[in-house]
């Protein structure tokens, strides 16, 4: 029942929304910086600090450009340099030492070359071993950076399906509740659902399914069997 209910939610939200065409950014390297910035403050945030790092030359324009030696100018611009770029993102201290900890992986890994070769499980474990990458940081990684079927959980996910009758409250177990839930698709077709399901639930849960006075009469998920 879990699993149709999930489907239930991801078709109707995508009636009322549409595409959302997450994640933003110019290149690959550019997304894994915004999902390190993005943890505990708002978007809107992030894009200043991602602005200030695109004027210092620390943010490819596109995938064409190597990768590497802008990680490379993490690792030599330095602690104090970062932080003062990435302020405006809060804790910037501590983002910028989480970015060079991902820096210097990722140059140690031989960049997306090296790291794409890796079954999603393995590079998982390796992302969660870098201080600084928890799950939900980790799966957008792999959803958004690497195109990966892998689901990301937030606290809008859990708070909606809570409200819906599917309390899990915990991470590992939503994740696999959606992404069970369309196991039946390929793997460019689950890259696409959990991209626009992420930014769904996002949407709804800043919208209309708050922590505190939620909207729940005008919510398009109030319209469930």
């Amino acid at each position: 029942m879990s699993r149709s209910k999930v489907r239930q939610i991801f078709h109707i939200l995508m009636d009322e929304f549409g595409e959302q065409g997450w994640w933003p950014g110019r290149s690959r390297l550019e997304v894994i910086v915004g999902a390190i910035l993005t943890q505990n403050t708002a978007w809107k945030n992030v894009e200043k600090a991602l602005e200030n790092l695109g004027y210092a030359g620390l943010l490819p324009s596109s995938d064409e450009e190597d990768a590497l030696e802008y990680a490379r100018r993490y690792l030599k611009l330095g602690r104090e340099g970062l932080a003062r770029l990435i302020k405006p993102a809060g804790f910037f201290n501590q983002k910028a030492e989480y970015l060079l900890n991902f820096m210097e992986f990722f140059v140690g890994e031989g960049g997306f070359a090296g790291l794409g070769r890796l079954r999603t499980e393995t590079l998982r474990k390796k992302l969660l071993s870098v201080k600084g990458i928890g799950r939900e940081t980790a799966d957008s990684i792999l959803l958004y950076a690497f195109e990966r079927p892998v689901f990301v959980v937030d606290a809008y996910t859990l708070r909606i399906f809570s409200r819906h009758d599917m309390d899990f409250g915990n991470y590992e177990d939503a994740r696999r509740l959606v992404e069970d839930a369309f196991s039946d698709l390929d793997e460019g077709e689950r890259v696409r659902v959990f991209n626009e399901f992420h930014a769904l639930l996002v949407r709804v849960g800043k919208d209309y399914c708050r922590k505190h006075n939620p909207l729940c009469s005008a919510c398009p998920l109030n319209s469930m069997d």
